[in-house]
């Protein structure tokens, strides 16, 4: 994924994918193909900011928790629900937006050097077009 800054807004191309998304993180807007995205809150997009952030490239799950955490006394398993919640709203959300089925939406895979981490990114979602 390619990223542009044009008057202050973030432009985020998906190459070979025909979509382009446009996120505000001064205006906390999320466009795609003149489209707004309203109905997000400040975690969900907090951590849609970061996934376009990451240039395309898969992320750990846990890399989310410390976008999630609150206190320090939080624990793992409280952070790991806070996060499988959120990212199942936001799963939810963008597939409605985007007019995708759900699993479509991120594509997950199992680490290369630790089988018991998942990593996550957006999916390429081929069948949109400008």
């Amino acid at each position: 994924m390619n990223q542009y800054e044009i008057n202050g807004l973030n432009y985020f191309a998906e190459e070979g994918c025909g979509r382009i998304f446009i996120l505000s993180t001064s205006k906390k807007q999320f466009k795609y193909k003149g489209k707004l995205l309203e109905n997000l809150n400040d975690k969900q997009f907090e951590v849609l900011s970061f996934i376009f952030n990451q240039n395309n490239s898969f992320i750990e799950l846990s890399d989310f928790n410390k976008l999630l955490s609150t206190s320090t006394d939080e624990t793992y398993t409280t952070l790991t629900k806070r996060r499988d919640l959120l990212l199942k709203e936001l799963k939810t959300i963008l597939s409605v937006f985007l007019e995708l089925d759900e699993s479509t939406v991120f594509k997950y895979k199992k680490s290369d050097t630790d089988k018991r981490v998942k990593l996550l990114k957006l999916n390429c979602i081929t069948e949109l077009t400008d």
